[in-house]
C-alpha cells in the first residue's frame, strides 16, 4: 500500500484542521447527538467540505457495555455450531462398530451439512437483512435444538441412522447465522477499533467448536482398540465394549442437547436486533438493500472483491471438510485419541491465531494483505510438510505430525477475520451480511465437489492430503493480485464520504423520522 493510502486509513492527517475533523467525525466524538427521531446536530468544529458533509448526516455515536453479552452469546451459539457437524467423524472407528457405518456413511452426512446450508442460506440473509438479528439467531438456535433432540432419541438402527441424517440436515439449515452473520454483528455493536477483534472472536468460535468435539468425544466415547481418557461411567464389561461405547455416544449427544437449549432460552431472554444507537458512522448510516448489494457484487467494478472471496472458500472450506475426516484420513496411522488431540490443536491454534491477528490488524490497520500473504506461505509449507509425514514420505514421527498440524491450523483458520474484513471493506457500501452470504455460499459449495470423491469405488484417502495441498497453493496468486482498499475505514475516520445513494437514503430516513415524531 502506497503511504499516502495508509496514512489516511490509520488517521494521520496533514494538517491540524484536517486532524481536527477527523476527530469530529470518526465514531469517538461526543460532538454528534443526532438520532433519527431527532433534529439535533451539532456542527462540526472544522468547515472544510468533508466535515460539512459528514456532519450534514453523522448521526448518535455510542458503544454500549452489553455488546460483550451480545457477542458472547452469538460465539457460544457458533461454537455448537462448528462442533455439531464432526460429531461423528471424530469417533468413526467407534460409530462403525455401534451403528454399522462405513466411511461412506459419514461423508454422506457431511453432504447433508452442505447441502442443507446451500438451501437457507440466502433466505436467513434476507430475513437478517429485512428483520435484524434477533429473530434469524432464534430460529438457529430452534434448529440446533431439533437436530441434538433427533440424535438423541434411539440407539436402534435403521432407526438412529436416519434420525442422524435428519439431525445433520436440521444443524445444516442453521448455519447461515453463525457463518455469515458474524461480521454484521461485529459492525452493528463494535466500534471501528474493535471491529476486526470481534469479527474474529465471532467467526472463529466455529472453528472452536469444531476443535472441541476432537476431545469431547474421543475423551468419553471408548475407542474400539483404546479406553477413552475418562474412564467410563457405563459397564465395559463385555469383550468388544459394544454396550459401552452405544451408552457414551449417547451421553455426548444428551449433553450437546442440553447446551443447544441452554443457548435458545439466552437468546430469548435477551439478544435485540440492533443497538438503541450506532457505534459507528457508517453503522449509523446503512448500507445498500441486500439485492442492490448482491447485483453490485457481480457487478465489474467489484471485480476485486473475487479475488478475495475466491482463495477464502478455497483455502478455508476445503480445510474445514479435510480437517473434520481426520478420523478417516489417520486412522489407519494413529489412534482414536491421538486424531482428537492432532485436531483439536490445529483447530484451536487456528481459533488463538485469528483473535490475535484481528487484535493487531486493529492495532495496526493497513497492513492485512501482508498477513493473509505471510499465513498462506506457512500454510503451503505445513501442508506439505503434513502430507510427507501422514503418507509415511519422510520417517513417521508423532511430534512433526503434530507440529505440522498446529502451523497448518494456525496459518489457515488464523487468516479468517482478515479475509471478512478486507473483503467488506473493500465493498463497502454492500453490506456485511450481502458480502458474507456470497463467500460462505462458495465456502459451502466446494466441499460437495471434495466428498462427492468418497462415492468412487475404492478411492482410498491419499488424494485427500494433494488436494488440500494443491488449494492453499492456488490461493497465493489470488492474493497477490488482490488490491487493498479500506472504504469504510476511511469513512469512519472521516477521511472519505460516504456514497451519496447511503447518504441520501439516510437522509430520507431522518426526515421520515422526523416527520414521525
Amino acid at each position: 500500500m502506497m503511504q499516502s493510502e495508509h496514512d489516511d486509513v490509520c488517521g494521520r492527517h496533514s494538517t491540524p484542521q484536517e486532524e481536527s475533523c477527523c476527530l469530529a467525525n470518526n465514531g469517538r466524538s461526543q460532538a454528534l447527538h443526532l438520532n433519527y427521531g431527532s433534529t439535533l446536530l451539532e456542527q462540526s468544529v472544522d468547515d472544510s467540505p468533508i466535515c460539512r458533509s459528514i456532519s450534514s448526516v453523522s448521526p448518535t455515536i455510542r458503544v454500549y457495555h452489553r455488546r460483550w453479552y451480545i457477542l458472547f452469546v452469538f460465539s457460544l451459539l457458533a461454537f455448537m455450531q462448528g462442533g455439531l457437524g464432526n460429531v461423528w467423524s471424530v469417533i468413526a472407528g467407534s460409530v462403525e462398530i455401534v451403528f454399522g457405518w462405513t466411511d461412506v456413511d459419514i461423508s454422506l452426512m457431511q453432504i447433508w451439512l452442505y447441502l442443507a446450508y446451500l438451501v437457507s442460506v440466502f433466505p436467513f440473509a434476507w430475513l437478517i437483512d429485512q428483520k435484524g438479528l434477533r429473530i434469524s439467531l432464534l430460529i438457529s438456535a430452534g434448529l440446533l435444538v431439533l437436530g441434538t433432540a433427533l440424535r438423541c432419541m434411539t440407539v436402534h438402527t435403521p432407526a438412529a441412522t436416519w434420525l442422524a441424517h435428519i439431525a445433520h440436515i436440521a444443524v445444516g439449515l442453521a448455519g447461515p447465522v453463525s457463518y455469515a452473520a458474524g461480521p454484521y454483528l461485529s459492525s452493528l455493536w463494535f466500534p471501528p477499533e474493535q471491529r476486526s477483534t470481534a469479527t474474529a472472536v465471532a467467526t472463529v468460535s466455529g472453528f472452536a467448536g469444531g476443535a472441541g468435539c476432537f476431545i469431547f468425544g474421543p475423551f468419553i466415547v471408548e475407542s474400539p482398540k483404546l479406553k477413552p481418557i475418562i474412564p467410563s461411567i457405563f459397564d465395559n464389561s463385555t469383550d468388544s465394549n459394544f454396550d459401552a461405547m452405544q451408552h457414551e455416544i449417547f451421553f455426548c449427544r444428551y449433553i450437546e442437547c442440553g447446551v443447544c437449549v441452554l443457548i435458545l432460552v439466552m437468546a430469548f431472554i435477551y439478544f435485540p436486533s440492533r443497538p438503541p444507537a450506532s457505534p459507528s458512522i457508517t453503522a449509523a448510516m446503512g448500507k445498500l438493500s441486500f439485492i442492490s448489494g448482491l447485483k453490485d457484487l457481480f457487478s465489474r467494478e467489484n471485480l476485486n472483491f473475487w479475488f478475495i472471496c475466491v482463495p477464502y472458500a478455497m483455502s478455508l472450506s476445503i480445510y474445514g471438510v479435510w480437517n473434520g475426516l481426520f478420523g478417516v484420513n489417520l486412522k489407519e496411522l494413529v489412534e482414536q485419541h491421538d486424531i482428537g488431540w492432532i485436531g483439536f490443536a490445529a483447530v484451536m491454534a487456528g481459533a488463538v491465531a485469528a483473535v490475535v491477528l484481528g487484535r493487531m490488524s486493529d492495532l495496526f490497520c493497513g497492513h492485512m494483505k501482508l498477513f493473509l500473504l505471510l499465513l498462506n506461505i506457512v500454510c503451503v509449507a505445513s501442508t506439505f510438510w503434513f502430507l510427507l509425514i501422514a503418507q509415511k514420505y519422510i520417517l513417521y514421527s508423532r511430534v512433526q505430525l503434530y507440529l505440522a498440524a498446529i502451523l497448518q491450523g494456525l496459518s489457515n483458520n488464523g487468516a479468517v477475520p482478515l479475509y471478512f474484513e478486507l473483503a467488506i471493506e473493500t465493498t463497502y457500501p454492500v453490506t456485511e451480511v450481502c458480502v458474507s452470504t456470497i463467500m460462505n455460499t462458495l465456502y459451502n459449495v466446494l466441499p460437495l465437489l471434495f466428498l462427492l470423491i468418497f462415492l468412487i469405488p475404492n478411492v482410498g484417502t491419499l488424494w485427500m492430503n494433494w488436494c488440500m495441498y494443491g488449494v492453499v497453493l492456488a490461493c497465493f496468486p489470488f492474493l497477490l493480485v488482490f488490491k487493498e482498499k479500506y472504504k469504510r475505514l476511511m469513512v469512519d475516520k472521516g477521511r472519505a464520504l460516504a456514497p451519496e445513494s447511503v447518504q441520501n437514503s439516510f437522509q430520507e430516513n431522518l426526515s421520515y423520522s422526523n416527520r414521525a415524531a
